[in-house]
């Protein structure tokens, strides 16, 4: 969550939200609990919370809450949408994979993009969904193989990749082409610089980790 509150778009859902000073009187129709980061962030130094559970649940909900809301800002619901998937990141990270979950080298390559969602969010805040179309029409113009985090989880729980090196290519391929894309901007460059650092640290790490445990599912990443 500390990882989380450093991003900017936070800021939208930090304070509590009071419907009635912004006229949304019918707030309380679409939204059955408010929740905010604050809230959450008071609870967990309190201690409030009885389970793990329970606290990624308000997490959630604080973004759920954005989107349901017919009248929310489109920027603000677009952000809500990017920190659901990191949520769903984080529950990962934290509760481990579902349990019926096999434990291949999809699934380790699994672990590795939310542990980049989760820790480095500030950088791949930016990779978390596809680019908008209507906030950025040229983007398409120029980028002929578009690739995003969304797209690699889904190619992995489907099996679409028969080898790591594949999921590694679109891993590569989602810098390269914020690099071809934002070509000339410092900020970009050094954001591409830290995912890749944080990703080979992250693969190295899992890898290792694995092994240590006795499996052998990692071997084909590792070859990769």
């Amino acid at each position: 969550v500390e990882n989380l509150l450093k991003n900017n778009e936070i800021s939208y859902y930090f304070k509590s939200f009071d419907p009635k000073k912004h006229s949304y009187f019918d707030y309380s129709k679409y939204v059955k609990r408010k929740m905010d980061m604050d809230g959450v962030v008071r609870n967990l130094k309190g201690a409030k919370y009885r389970s793990v559970e329970e606290a990624l649940n308000d997490i959630r909900l604080v973004f759920q809450n954005a989107i349901d809301y017919p009248k929310t800002l489109t920027r603000v619901k677009m952000a809500a949408r990017r920190f659901l998937l990191w949520y769903e990141s984080l529950k990962r990270k934290v509760m481990g994979p579902p349990a019926k979950e096999k434990r291949t080298w999809q699934s380790i390559a699994l672990d590795i993009v939310a542990e980049l969602e989760v820790n480095n969010i500030t950088d791949t805040v930016w990779f978390l969904m596809p680019v908008d179309r209507g906030l950025v029409p040229d983007y398409y113009k120029q980028i002929s193989r578009p690739m995003d985090y969304q797209k690699v989880k889904t190619k992995l729980k489907r099996g679409n990749y028969s080898q790591p090196q594949q999921w590694i290519a679109d891993m590569n391929l989602i810098l390269d082409n914020c690099r071809q894309y934002n070509k000339g901007q410092v900020s970009f460059m050094q954001i591409i610089e830290r995912v890749k650092d944080a990703f080979k640290k992250y693969m190295k790490k899992k890898i290792f980790s694995v092994l240590a445990n006795g499996s052998s599912s990692s071997s084909k990443i590792m070859r990769a």
